[in-house]
């Protein structure tokens, strides 16, 4: 009689290398500044800290600037979520830019907090061309202002609310080629959503934005995949989920699926005669290694053997 195991947090039959470390956010200790000084407010000052690396914080009532991962993240097919406060009572402006190809190509989420001389309030999504690298964005260009005429700036998204100090903001991007997605969020509420399509950028960096809003920190970046999370390495198809994968005709004996760093939420059953191996923790081009996977709910063995290595169940 065949018996069935159900693998928990606790149980080590069939494991091997279990690693329960959970994803981080990610490290800014590498990230790179782009400064755009074009009055005498100067460059940002952008100082790491956290306990883990995991904040900045934007010291200056700099000119436009720019803390960017350095080509760490793609944008491409990716799911990142963050946040960012000021504790500074001045009225200008926060945010984050994506799809960053060179200092003068990007989009950029800018969000101010109150008009200025024809400088609106107000979240705005932009995209920024000035055509090649080798020309920068005017200052006007960062901000909403309808009255400055800009061949560099198209506003794809806005709205008139105004942001508070000392209030944590979160939100999350959703990078589709020629799809973004954008929410932000105050705690549970939801302050904003927008579908946009412009597909003018398909991939680049991502970084934070900071334009004359001193004592203001952004962080807690978490980066995960939104294409396929599990790859047959044999046969080189993806799959949304390890079930499907292990369903699929043609396993055999020994294969080995890919998963990705990121959150499966799903029952698995193994019934067939094989001895299959999973291996957690791989970026979303399954090119490299880069965490752990965690599969919230159960793997049940009724049948053969499963290898696992970087997985968490939870």
């Amino acid at each position: 009689m065949k018996k069935e195991f159900v693998l928990g947090f606790a149980l080590v039959l069939f494991l091997y290398c279990f690693n329960g470390i959970a994803n981080a956010v990610v490290d800014l200790s590498t990230f790179v500044t782009e400064n755009y000084v074009t009055s005498t407010n100067g460059p940002g000052n952008w100082v790491v800290n956290g306990t883990a690396n995991n904040l900045v914080t934007q010291f200056n009532n700099s000119d436009a600037s720019i803390f960017r991962s350095g080509g760490s993240i793609d944008v491409n097919m990716r799911r990142i979520t963050g946040e960012f406060y000021s504790i500074n009572n001045d009225d200008d402006a926060m945010g984050f830019v994506f799809g960053f190809q060179n200092r003068g190509q990007m989009y950029l989420f800018g969000w101010k907090k109150q008009t200025q001389s024809g400088n609106l309030a107000g979240m705005y999504l932009s995209l920024l061309d000035t055509g090649d690298s080798a020309n920068d964005p005017d200052r006007k260009d960062f901000f909403n202002i309808p009255s400055y005429p800009s061949s560099v700036r198209t506003i794809l998204r806005e709205n008139t609310l105004s942001w508070s100090s000392f209030t944590t903001y979160n939100f999350i991007l959703d990078f589709r080629p020629g799809q973004i997605d954008i929410s932000i969020f105050q705690g549970a509420n939801e302050l904003e959503s927008w579908s946009v399509l412009d597909s003018t950028f398909t991939n680049g960096d991502f970084g934070f934005y900071n334009n004359s809003q001193a004592s203001s920190t952004y962080g807690n970046l978490e980066v995960s995949c939104l294409s396929f999370s599990v790859k047959h390495l044999e046969t080189g198809n993806n799959y949304v989920s390890l079930q499907g994968a292990y369903d699929e005709y043609g396993v055999q004996s020994f294969d080995t699926f890919l998963m990705t760093s990121s959150d499966l939420n799903e029952n698995i059953i193994f019934d067939r005669d094989l001895v299959v191996k999973l291996k957690g923790g791989y970026d979303c081009d399954f090119s490299s290694i880069n965490g752990v996977s965690t599969v919230h709910g159960s793997m049940i063995i009724k049948n053969g053997t499963v290898i696992i290595d970087k997985i968490t169940i939870i």
